[in-house]
This record gives C-alpha cells, sequence and structure tokens, in this order.
C-alpha cells in the first residue's frame, strides 16, 4: 500500500513504494523523481505550496497531493479582565497565509515578567493549546505577564492522506 503525507512545509512524502521510482509532477513544472531503498521513504522538498502535484510509483499514477505552505501568524490579540477573578479573555484573529491548509491549532503561553524582564523565582508560565481564536486563562492577580499566541499546522497524522 503506498500513501502519500503533505507532512512537511512545501514538501509531500511517500511512502510503501518498495524501491520502485516515485515520481511528482504539477503543471507547469519538471516532474521529479526519487528512487527510495525498499524500506524508506520518498521525501520531496521545496515544492510550490497549493499546487497540485501528480504522484506516479514505477509509471503508474497512485494520486495527487497538494503540499502546505507556511502558517501564517496571529494578530490582533487583545486580554480582558472577566467576571471570575483570577482569569483572563484573550482573543485574536488569524488569517491563513498561501496553501496553509486546513484546521489550526494555537498555543498560548503566559509568560510572568519582572519590570526589567523575564523572571524566574515568581510563577510558572501558563502554556495551553486550543483550535478557536478565544480562550480563557486563569492567572495570577499579582503578577504582570507577557502573552504570545503561535498558530501550527495540524500533525501528519491529522493530515488527509491519500491511499492506493
Amino acid at each position: 500500500m503506498v500513501g502519500v503525507d503533505a507532512n512537511l512545509v512545501a514538501g509531500l512524502t511517500v511512502t510503501g513504494a518498495g524501491g520502485r521510482k516515485v515520481t511528482v509532477a504539477a503543471k507547469g513544472e519538471r516532474p521529479r523523481s526519487l528512487a527510495p531503498a525498499a524500506g524508506d521513504s520518498a521525501v520531496f522538498r521545496r515544492l510550490k505550496p497549493g499546487r497540485v502535484y501528480t504522484i506516479t510509483v514505477a509509471g503508474t499514477r497512485i494520486g495527487t497531493a497538494v503540499p502546505l505552505g507556511d502558517v501564517g501568524p496571529a494578530f490582533g490579540l487583545t486580554v480582558s479582565t472577566t467576571g471570575t477573578p483570577d482569569e483572563v479573555l484573550l482573543r485574536w484573529s488569524h488569517r491563513p497565509a498561501n496553501a496553509q491548509g486546513p484546521a489550526i491549532s494555537y498555543t498560548v503561553t503566559a509568560t510572568p515578567v519582572g519590570v526589567i524582564g523575564p523572571i524566574s523565582d515568581g510563577p510558572a508560565e501558563i502554556t495551553g493549546t486550543t483550535a478557536a481564536t478565544t480562550t480563557r486563562m486563569v492567572v495570577d492577580p499579582t503578577t504582570r505577564y507577557t502573552f504570545t499566541v503561535t498558530p501550527a499546522i495540524p500533525s501528519a497524522a491529522g493530515i488527509p492522506r491519500r491511499r492506493r
């Protein structure tokens, strides 16, 4: 069974080719071929995100795949208090970058800071993950924090696969 994963930015991984020649081709580009060892995967890098690539193994078409692009940044982060003590509400926006792919997850971090920078003897950093662009966090009200939101593409396990 041959599998195709868009598991890396601007690339594709083809598994199960059994040592046979693997070729990827997109309209307007020269085809690229690899002949991995029997147990290895064919890993194609520096492909154009968002383009449809046709994959063939030993001359037999097995399917198509679209490489993903880099994840665009989150922006417009606002932090506000809520009616619950020690809780803040974070909201932000995110526009998917070109060919970024489907669902996004966000890692939200609250880092304690002092007057002159990060502190090491106070409360610990707080980190959480969400699929939404809004989240609530419980923080120490006597501590100042910097908040960051980092978007990420799904892991390879969450990306649709094309199989023959």
